[in-house]
């Protein structure tokens, strides 16, 4: 499952929450294009709770988002050369199949993870995605660190700014009855989880704002939807 955080292009005010995104919402679209298909709208309730005939529902600028969210003719070559990305969780796996993603579509991608040597093969692996293909850099890092998260983001910033970020890294520990779990297992879940998620994307915010250009995309796991027995 993706979600992601749109920078809309027409409107720097304004953030857009896309929900189950396909990888083309990297690609810039209208902040104000009308999730419903043309012609078509959606009915209201009146005063007495009851849908009443010919009211139609209005979406206000704040509740759009696109329909579709590829302009027609639009390349996610075009529109990735040139910018940045920085993915966590990029020494393997999906992590690591997104940086070199990004490579190919012509973003220089800034890859971090714990391991260094799973990282020299990501790096590896997007310099032999081809010609158009971004540069990689990488930086090893536990996300949970404060200290070692700072440096993430001072890697990236130190490039100008981050246009896309990709909130891979994760965990799905500790695992264990309530009782059996210790505080601070917990808290280094959390940081993880959830801080980092966090911490990254309001460092790069401000610059995607400045822009009026920019992504976020965090990566969950079905685990979350399965009951442990």
């Amino acid at each position: 499952m993706l979600i992601g955080f749109v920078i809309g292009d027409a409107d720097r005010r304004r953030h857009h929450l896309i929900s189950a995104a396909p990888a083309s919402v990297l690609t810039p679209q209208p902040a104000t294009r009308n999730l419903l298909p043309a012609g078509k709208t959606l009915p209201t309730r009146n005063a007495n709770g009851k849908t009443g005939p010919g009211q139609q529902l209005c979406l206000l600028p704040e509740q759009r988002v696109a329909a579709d969210v590829r302009p027609k003719g639009a390349s996610v070559t075009d529109t990735l050369t040139g910018r940045t990305a920085l993915v966590t969780g990029a020494g393997r796996g999906i992590g690591r199949a997104i940086a070199v993603g990004l490579a190919q579509a012509g973003a220089d991608v800034l890859v971090t993870a714990r391991s260094a040597g799973e990282l020299a093969e990501t790096v590896a692996a997007i310099g032999a995605a081809g010609k158009g293909a971004g540069h990689a850099l990488a930086v090893a890092a536990d996300l949970a660190a404060d200290r070692q998260r700072q440096r993430v983001i001072q890697a990236g910033l130190a490039r100008g700014r981050v246009d896309v970020l990709v909130n891979n890294a994760a965990t799905v520990e500790p695992l264990g009855a309530s009782a059996s779990i210790g505080a601070g297992d917990l808290r280094q879940a959390f940081e993880l989880n959830v801080i980092a998620p966090a911490a990254l994307a309001a460092a790069v915010v401000p610059g995607m704002l400045a822009a009026g250009w920019g992504r976020i995309v965090n990566v969950s796991s079905g685990i979350a939807a399965t009951l442990a027995r």
